[in-house]
């Protein structure tokens, strides 16, 4: 057995335990009241919102304008442009990504998402879709490892990656030789050691190493005692009356394309990198997760990225009971929570169901304060008239909904910077489409 490896552009989306890592909001949030003050209303130009989407480009995009209904749209040099009438507050934006290939039993997951905010929150936002991994790698990286010098060492993982794309390879020893598929060019290469229980003991940089290749130019990757980690503590407090001890999941995001498991669990501490084992860019990233026994279901989580290895406090906030809702092909979510006061803060929900046994799909929408103002609901829009997104789940499927209050320290709608913090309340269950 490997240790796992993430592969992503974004901080991805943790569907099923942290909803929408990537997006912000921004205001008084949910239970709160609208930091839109002067948006809207009076005479003037229109506001140009521009949304520029990186990584696989959507394969179907529709917008809202106000209470309008929505419209197909395209993008022009991988940007979006809408239009905001001037009196008009409130825009969304919806996109279809291409799919992206699961382990089995699944095959290939859909994801719709919807973006909801209001020309306060700003005019320049970034949104993402998750690479496919089906064109991923297609160049050979040979070599072998030597890892004896790492006492506990289980198993070695290589990470080779570039600006866009990432694949992994593995060696089930402490030592020997390792063929894996990795993007053809120029390639980082990282090693990273594993203890039995996934925990990090060593890791190493290679640099740049050319794919097709050998890496390492044919020598043998030595771990040495300077390759060793170091710890660092990780400490937590509110976990709330009931919730079951909190589990961390600790990760090095390396460059924008890669990252590798540092350890998880109800862990104490973390491992620190050694220097030689990092660049510049490279972030560690905790999420920390407490969670609640019983239906629907609740946990409480708080994320923090930083590029120098610290000591970690996680404070969780007071969890919040989640709305079931009336059971619908297009569900509508009531969300109310009080806390959070300050940052940016917005309200989301997610919706999957399995239109057959080896492929899924996912709805989520995120709506920032200011669109939200007083508004304590989220509507999952049929957009099914559209080409490129989903028909409706039929009558007797089996779906799974999450609804969030998110509390960020950055504003909305923009990648997940460095040195940041998200802290979110969720619930979920799941219904039977009448």
């Amino acid at each position: 057995m490997t240790p796992p490896a993430l592969r992503s552009s974004v901080l991805v989306s943790l569907s099923a335990v942290l909803l929408l890592l990537a997006l912000g909001g921004c205001g008084g949030g949910s239970g709160g009241t609208s930091s839109c003050g002067l948006c809207g209303g009076g005479g003037g130009n229109p506001t140009s919102i521009t949304i520029t989407f990186s990584g696989t480009a959507p394969t179907a995009i529709a917008t809202q304008i106000g209470a309008g209904s929505f419209a197909g749209a395209s993008l022009a040099s991988g940007k979006l442009t809408v239009s905001v009438p001037s009196g008009t507050t409130n825009y969304a934006v919806a996109y279809a990504c291409p799919p992206v290939q699961l382990p089995a039993p699944l095959n290939q997951q859909y994801s719709v998402h919807i973006w909801e905010a209001a020309i306060s929150d700003g005019t320049a936002f970034s949104q993402t879709c998750a690479n496919s991994n089906a064109s991923a790698s297609n160049a050979t990286l040979t070599g072998t490892v030597d890892a004896t010098a790492i006492s506990g060492t289980n198993s070695v993982n290589l990470l080779a990656f570039n600006s866009t794309t990432a694949a992994t390879g593995a060696v089930s020893s402490n030592s020997g030789s390792f063929s894996f598929a990795a993007p053809a060019g120029a390639d980082r290469v990282e090693a990273l050691a594993y203890d039995s229980n996934f925990h990090l003991l060593a890791a190493k940089d290679l640099g740049s190493q050319s794919a097709p290749g050998v890496v390492n130019s044919g020598s043998p990757i030595t771990f040495a005692s300077a390759d060793q980690v170091s710890a660092q503590p990780v400490t937590y407090s509110g976990v709330p009356s009931g919730f079951v001890q909190p589990n961390t999941y600790a990760s090095i995001l390396l460059g924008t394309s890669a990252a590798g498991s540092l350890s998880s669990g109800n862990i104490s501490q973390y491992p620190a990198l050694p220097a030689g084992a990092l660049e510049n860019g490279d972030t560690y990233s905790l999420i920390s997760i407490a969670s609640a026994t019983g239906s629907p279901s609740r946990s409480v989580s708080v994320l923090q990225t930083f590029t120098t290895a610290q000591p970690v406090s996680v404070t969780f906030p007071a969890p919040f009971t989640p709305v079931v809702p009336t059971p619908a092909a297009w569900p509508t979510f009531s969300i109310q929570y009080s806390g959070f006061s300050t940052g940016s803060i917005f309200d989301a929900a997610l919706y999957l169901w399995n239109p057959s046994p080896t492929n899924s799909f996912e709805v989520s929408v995120t709506s920032t304060a200011a669109h939200q103002g007083t508004t304590t609901t989220v509507a999952i829009p049929d957009l099914s008239s559209f080409a490129g997104f989903p028909s409706a789940p039929a009558s007797g499927s089996s779906v799974s909904w999450s609804t969030a209050v998110v509390q960020s320290s950055y504003p909305p709608g923009l990648a997940t910077p460095l040195n940041a913090t998200l802290t979110q309340v969720v619930g979920g269950g799941t219904y039977t489409v009448p």
